[in-house]
């Protein structure tokens, strides 16, 4: 039988976008293709960190057979390929790095190479380096409430997360941030040459890949060097960083990590310290207060007595919506404040470049930390914040209320009315859908009105 290394496309061939071909146009593909079907890169993306990043899930499409000549259909060395095909994602990573290098065979290669592609911090890499990369990897298990590193170590490898959750610890028992499987830990240490900024200590049971730092320095290096002349390239061509030198550009770019964002992923919230300065690098951030107002009600029980009833009403006030260029988290790490908002992702995909405090305080001077500051969205303090949701809220329910004085009639219903004709129904009706359509818009009004007003 023919050997059926001819009959592999460059691309996926079992993508149903073959559909399209005609059974009587037959072209056969390159002989230097491969089973893998990898995305094209980001331009710009550096790659250097994701260790926030949520686990995708990619899947083989099960495609009709119909779709294909019948001649090729039947073959069985054409389906034997596409039958493994199907089976890359179902093969164990981690017992394929158990195994030595010689006993791995090429469908495991594929679907190790395949797995380590999804991440971005190996996403700009081509076949060969990849093909290196998985050859240096090698399986570690961690029970939970295992230490997969300490701060202040020497930075000696990095894993990758197959399965499990692990926590990162700044400060002793807490939790500044939860990484699950398909991320990176451990690289920003191993790119920067210094040691670990944090603890990483498992949640529950983990199966990791370690690459040590031997290896990346001897397959990684010269490839992350072309990732970080794109970053500083890209920073320049920023009004902020318009006057700085090449060095000093490098530099930053070179410390720099990029993170990877979900929509609805909160970044920090509100009373947490800050520990980095943040740069929306594609997307979009809100900044976020949730923002309490209390009434007191009172009234006579008695000609010496009162009764008093207080009630509290919270509202999720969008404070600024940050776009790509643009920082924030820095008036807090200046002013080494608590972070006084909480920062959500609004875009499906969001990408930040992230600084350590470390690295900003060695890289910004003094004259850059005030032109920071300056360019930094700095939030209104509370009690202006409180006035002018209160005014916003006073406006709206004001403009209401002259609606239901225009009715004259009761949105609230106090009984059976026998003597109710269908004209003041009616109008009872309107007055209590006016009354829940502005319960239901007051919040969305007040917040638009304080960030316009703001």
């Amino acid at each position: 039988m023919a050997s059926s290394d001819h009959l592999l496309p460059p691309t996926n061939p079992f993508s149903p976008a073959r559909s399209s071909l005609k059974p009587s146009v037959i072209s056969l593909p390159s002989t230097r293709g491969t089973l893998s079907n990898h995305p094209s890169p980001r331009s710009l993306l550096p790659s250097l960190s994701s260790r926030t990043l949520s686990t995708r899930q990619f899947s083989v499409e099960k495609t009709d057979l119909s779709v294909y000549p019948d001649w090729l259909s039947r073959r069985k060395d054409f389906q034997d390929m596409k039958s493994k095909y199907e089976r890359l994602d179902t093969i164990d990573c981690f017992q394929v790095c158990l195994k030595p290098i010689l006993m791995r065979t090429d469908l495991d290669v594929k679907a190790l190479t395949k797995t380590v592609k999804r991440n971005p911090f190996f996403s700009s890499m081509k076949e060969a380096q990849l093909v290196e990369v998985v050859e240096r990897l090698h399986s570690i298990h961690f029970p939970a409430k295992a230490v997969l590193m300490a701060k202040s170590d020497p930075a000696d490898c990095l894993f990758l997360i197959l399965s499990g959750k692990v926590g990162v610890y700044i400060e002793t028992g807490k939790c500044v941030d939860e990484i699950i499987a398909g991320n990176v830990v451990g690289e920003s240490a191993i790119q920067t040459r210094s040691s670990r900024s944090a603890t990483i200590i498992a949640h529950e049971d983990v199966q990791a890949l370690k690459l040590t730092y031997e290896d990346y320095d001897r397959v990684l290096y010269r490839l992350k060097l072309q990732d970080y002349i794109a970053v500083a390239a890209f920073l320049q061509s920023l009004p902020f960083f318009s006057d700085w030198n090449h060095s000093k550009l490098y530099r930053l770019a070179s410390v720099m990590m990029v993170k990877q964002y979900q929509k609805a992923q909160v970044i920090f919230k509100r009373g947490e310290t800050p520990h980095d300065l943040y740069m929306v690098r594609e997307g979009c951030i809100s900044l976020t207060i949730d923002l309490s107002l209390l009434k007191s009600n009172r009234w006579p029980i008695s000609p010496r007595q009162w009764r008093q009833s207080d009630t509290t009403k919270t509202f999720d006030i969008t404070l600024k919506q940050c776009k790509a260029g643009e920082f924030f988290g820095g008036e807090e790490l200046i002013e080494r404040i608590p972070l006084r908002s909480t920062a959500v992702c609004n875009s499906d995909l969001v990408l930040l470049f992230i600084l350590r405090e470390e690295f900003f305080n060695e890289i910004f001077s003094d004259r850059d930390r005030k032109a920071l500051h300056l360019q930094t969205y700095r939030r209104p303090e509370t009690s202006q914040l409180h006035y002018l949701l209160d005014n916003a809220r006073t406006r709206i329910r004001a403009n209401t209320d002259a609606m239901l004085d225009a009715l004259d009639t009761n949105p609230v219903p106090v009984g059976r009315d026998m003597d109710a004709t269908p004209d003041l129904r009616k109008r009872e009706k309107w007055a209590r859908s006016l009354n829940q359509a502005r319960k239901r818009e007051e919040k969305r009004k007040t917040v638009k009105l304080v960030c316009k007003m703001d």
